[in-house]
C-alpha cells in the first residue's frame, strides 16, 4: 500500500517568509533624478532649448508629486514643460524644462520637486544656460571665376567668420541656381552642425569646372544660427568677363549754379546736379549737398540721375559740394565756389557794351553815367570813343542814370548797353543806335 505524508505549515508563517513579499510601510517611495542638474549650454536669443531628465522611483510605494515649481530666484527665461504625476515601484518619468533667452548672458535657476519621499521630500535640480547672439561674417559675398577653359577647373575660397556672442553653427550649405552643377564645394568636411568657435573663421573652397565656354551663375547658400541673418548668400559666376567684386564709384556733376557766380543771402538758390553709376540704380544712391563742409540737404536722384535742392546760402565765399554714395560706400563728388552777398550790402555790377562783361561801350560822341545823382563815369570830348566796361557796387533801391549825347544828330552811333550783376545774370538797357 502506498502511503504519503503531508507537511502542514501555518499560512501566516508562509506569507512572512516569502522572498517577494515586502512590508510596504518599511520601504517608502524613493525619488531619484538623472542627471542631477540641467545645463542648456548656449541658446540663441529668441529661440529655445528644451531638455528632459529622468525621474525615477526606487521605492516600493507609489511616488506622488505635491508640486513641481521653479524657485523664486530662477530667471524668467525658464519654464517647466512636463513632469510625471506619480511613479510606481521602479517606474521612470521625464521632467522637461525649457529655456527661452530674451537677452545675451548667463541665466541660473532651480526646479523644486516636492513629493511624498520621506527622506528627500524637497529635491532641487539646478539649472544653468547662456543666451547668445552669434553673427555670421561671409567674405567675400561673391566669387567671380572669370574665363575658365572647358574641361578645366578653378578654385576660390570663402571665409565664414563667427562674430557676436557664442559659437556660430553652420546648419547647412548648398549650391543653388541654374548653373549649380558647375560649382562644387568641400561639403564633406563642412556640413550640417559644424561649429565655428567665436572669433574664428571657417574656409570653404569653391570650384568652378565648366564643360563649355557658356556663362554660368549660381549661389552658395550658407544657413547658420545667426538670428539676424540665417541665410548667407555668395553669388558665383564663371566664364563672365565682368568682375562683380569691383565697383565703380558714382560720377557726379553740379549743373547749376556755375563756378564763380554771385548770389544774395536772403534769396533761395536752386542747386542742381546729375549723377551716373555703372554698377547701381541711380535711384538707390544717397546724395548730400553741403556748404563749407556742413551738410544742408539730403537728396535722392530721380530715374534720370537728376538731383535738385533749394537752399538759402550764407553770405561770403561759399564752397558748395554735392556727394553721392553707392551701396559699396564708394562715392563721387563735385564742387563749385560761389560768392554770396549780404542782401543789405552793395553788390558788384558791371556796365558794358554787349552781352558779356568784357564788351566795350561805343559812343558818338559823349556819355555820362550817374549813380544816385552823383557822377560815376563820363566821356565829354565830343569825339567817338570806345570805352572799357564800368565796374561799381550798388544796393537795392539805388538809381542808375545813363545819358548819351551826339553833337551831330545825322551821325548817331552808340552800342548796346548792358547791366551785369553776379556772373550769370544780366539785363539789356538799350539797343544799338
Amino acid at each position: 500500500m502506498n502511503s504519503s505524508a503531508a507537511l502542514l505549515l501555518p499560512l501566516g508563517l508562509l506569507a512572512c517568509s516569502g522572498k517577494d513579499n515586502v512590508n510596504l510601510t518599511e520601504h517608502p517611495p524613493e525619488i531619484g533624478v538623472s542627471p542631477t542638474s540641467i545645463d542648456f549650454g548656449e541658446v540663441v536669443v529668441g529661440r529655445y532649448g528644451e531638455i528632459g531628465i529622468t525621474v525615477m522611483n526606487s521605492g516600493y510605494s507609489d511616488l506622488t508629486f505635491d508640486s513641481v515649481e521653479l524657485s523664486s530666484l530662477t530667471s524668467g527665461e525658464y519654464s517647466v514643460v512636463a513632469y510625471p504625476e506619480s511613479l510606481g515601484h521602479n517606474e521612470e518619468g521625464v521632467l522637461s524644462v525649457r529655456y527661452t533667452p530674451d537677452a545675451e548672458g548667463e541665466d541660473f535657476g532651480e526646479v523644486h520637486l516636492v513629493t511624498n519621499d520621506e527622506v528627500t521630500p524637497d529635491l532641487i535640480v539646478p539649472l544653468t544656460a547662456s543666451g547668445v547672439r552669434p553673427a555670421v561674417d561671409i567674405d567675400p559675398e561673391s566669387l567671380a571665376f572669370g574665363i575658365v577653359p572647358a574641361m578645366t577647373f578653378a578654385t576660390q575660397f570663402v571665409n565664414v567668420g563667427s562674430g557676436g556672442s557664442g559659437d556660430l553653427v553652420i546648419v547647412s550649405a548648398t549650391v543653388e541656381g541654374a548653373g549649380a552643377s558647375y560649382f562644387t564645394f568641400d561639403s564633406a568636411e563642412y556640413y550640417d552642425g559644424v561649429i565655428v568657435p567665436n572669433g574664428t573663421a571657417l574656409t570653404f573652397g569653391v570650384t568652378f569646372a565648366p564643360l563649355d565656354d557658356l556663362e554660368q551663375t549660381a549661389e552658395l547658400h550658407i544657413n547658420t544660427n545667426d538670428p539676424e541673418n540665417e541665410l548667407g548668400i555668395v553669388t558665383l559666376s564663371g566664364n563672365v568677363a565682368d568682375d562683380p567684386n569691383t565697383n565703380s564709384p558714382p560720377e557726379v556733376e553740379i549743373t547749376g549754379p556755375n563756378n564763380g557766380e554771385y548770389f544774395v543771402d536772403n534769396v533761395a538758390t536752386e542747386l542742381t546736379g546729375h549723377v551716373t553709376d555703372s554698377d547701381d540704380d541711380v535711384q538707390t544712391l544717397v546724395c548730400t549737398w553741403s556748404v563749407n563742409g556742413t551738410p544742408v540737404a539730403l537728396s535722392f536722384p530721380d530715374a534720370d540721375g537728376i538731383i535738385v535742392s533749394t537752399e538759402e546760402l550764407p553770405a561770403g565765399v561759399d564752397t558748395v559740394k554735392l556727394e553721392c554714395q553707392d551701396a559699396a560706400r564708394d562715392y563721387g563728388d563735385d564742387t563749385v565756389v560761389l560768392t554770396v552777398w549780404e542782401h543789405d550790402e552793395p553788390m558788384q555790377y558791371v556796365l558794358s557794351g554787349g552781352s558779356t562783361e568784357f564788351d566795350y561801350i561805343t559812343v558818338d560822341d559823349d556819355i555820362e553815367v550817374q549813380w544816385n545823382g552823383a557822377p560815376l563815369y563820363g566821356d565829354a570830348d565830343n569825339h567817338p570813343s570806345n570805352l572799357p566796361p564800368i565796374s561799381f557796387n550798388a544796393s537795392v533801391g539805388d538809381t542808375l542814370r545813363i545819358t548819351v549825347t551826339d553833337d551831330n544828330e545825322c551821325d548817331t552811333n552808340a552800342s548796346e548797353i548792358w547791366l551785369h550783376f553776379g556772373t550769370g545774370d544780366s539785363q539789356q538797357l538799350s539797343d544799338a543806335m
